[in-house]
């Protein structure tokens, strides 16, 4: 055999010989291209020179992403009669279902499920029923799957049929809670409970749904809509729990504390949200709420209190800090002066504020000048006055009001007897 016959049999032998590497790089490059046509030849030509699983799988896909239905079913013969295969059948069932002949998919199915019993197969076969606007057997096989392996799949399944079958809203919140309860709340199981909580305008529902959401992923959208929901419900009590347990919000719970006259809770948690943040206003309101929670304050929690109020104003001039270190300072005689000044200051941001003319008045009253007191507390709405301070304010400048009267018509006539 001569040089040039040899270099010509290597040559041939080169090319006919099959070469896999080319193949694969060609499957990629037609799936990236979206061409499952050119696919489907690359990874028949792959199945024949290597008969692995692999490849035989992939080359079924590729002809039911390129819509070869008819191909399939013809292919998948030649497979079966060498024996039961498990994915081509599910093919088979892919292919009618691609043709729109949902009544031999679903025979396809019924054979499959025979041989696999699994539980996706029984979800397939349930989606078929459907299709073919058959409930009963849709949930027949949908609990079938949930029987064999509980799964979120078929309970979302069950619901969805019972729902759009009978609307029977209250039956299939109750697979969903029975399957929650056991195995867990998924993000996408939590969801669907929620809609069909909302749908039928069941708020406790929808709260303890929530509730299970927030706790497994600390969500910030879900913890808002929470707090939403126990204001829509008006239930604080249990909003405030809540609060306490997973410190969602402290700014909302410091406000709940106020709210139920909770004043030392209030006062602990305005100290530490000052220490967190540093803002001058729950330090005020940490000082306000400790002076408020006790019946009868201390000399000492009185002068700390206008410490740290005298501290505040050098900083943040808010007239509800100016009103309330004056009525202090006027209220436990420590600088009737300085206490007015103050109270006016604040009136002067918010002239018509009930509490502030009670503080104006109170000053007035302190300092002897009744008739001042009386005009000034005059200005308040029937609805303030009916207030517990404030009404006893008004009682005791009345009171003082008109024993000063008496007193200016009394010193004539004392005169006159005397000549």
């Amino acid at each position: 055999m001569n040089k040039f016959l040899s270099l010509f049999l290597v040559l041939c032998t080169i090319v006919l010989a099959f070469d896999s590497d080319f193949y694969e790089i060609m499957s990629s490059d037609a799936e990236d291209r979206g061409d499952y046509k050119a696919l489907s030849e690359y990874r028949k030509a792959l199945y024949e020179n290597e008969q692995s699983e692999e490849n035989k799988n992939a080359y079924f896909e590729a002809l039911l992403r390129s819509q070869q239905n008819d191909r399939v079913l013809f292919e998948s013969v030649k497979f079966l009669l060498k024996g039961d295969d498990k994915f081509i059948r599910r093919a088979r069932v892919f292919a009618y279902y691609g043709k729109g002949d949902y009544e031999r998919a679903i025979r396809e199915a019924k054979v499959l499920v025979e041989k696999s019993a699994s539980a996706e197969d029984y979800n397939l076969l349930g989606d078929l029923y459907l299709l073919n606007k058959d409930a009963k057997n849709a949930l027949l096989s949908f609990n079938q799957s949930y029987k064999i392996a509980p799964n979120e799949q078929a309970v979302d399944k069950i619901a969805e049929t019972i729902m759009s079958n009978n609307g029977e809203a209250k039956e299939a919140i109750a697979y969903y809670e029975t399957h929650i309860a056991q195995y867990g709340c998924s993000n996408y199981l939590c969801l669907r409970l929620a809609n069909l909580y909302a749908k039928t305008n069941n708020i406790n529902g929808l709260i303890a749904t929530y509730k299970r959401f927030y706790d497994q992923t600390a969500d910030e959208t879900f913890g808002k809509r929470l707090v939403e929901l126990f204001f829509i419900k008006k239930d604080y009590n249990a909003l405030e729990i809540w609060l306490e347990e997973t410190a969602f919000n402290d700014e909302i719970l410091l406000e709940l504390y106020k709210r139920s006259n909770k004043l030392e809770k209030g006062s602990k948690l305005a100290k530490e949200l000052y220490e967190k943040n540093g803002k001058l206003e729950f330090l005020a309101q940490s000082a306000m709420l400790e002076y408020e929670s006790q019946k009868t304050p201390s000399n000492d929690l009185v002068d700390r209190t206008i410490r740290t109020l005298e501290n505040v104003i050098t900083r943040d001039q808010n007239h509800t800090y100016l009103n309330y270190l004056g009525y202090l300072l006027i209220d436990h005689d420590r600088d009737l002066k300085r206490g007015m000044e103050l109270v006016r200051k604040a009136l002067k941001s918010d002239p018509k504020n009930p509490y502030y003319l009670d503080s104006l008045a109170w000053g007035y009253y302190k300092a002897g000048e009744y008739e001042k007191a009386f005009k000034t507390i005059s200005k308040l709405k029937k609805k303030y006055r009916a207030e517990p301070i404030v009404k006893e304010h008004i009682d005791l400048i009345q009171k003082a009001r008109k024993n000063a009267a008496k007193k200016q018509t009394e010193k004539p006539r004392i005169a006159k007897q005397d000549q």
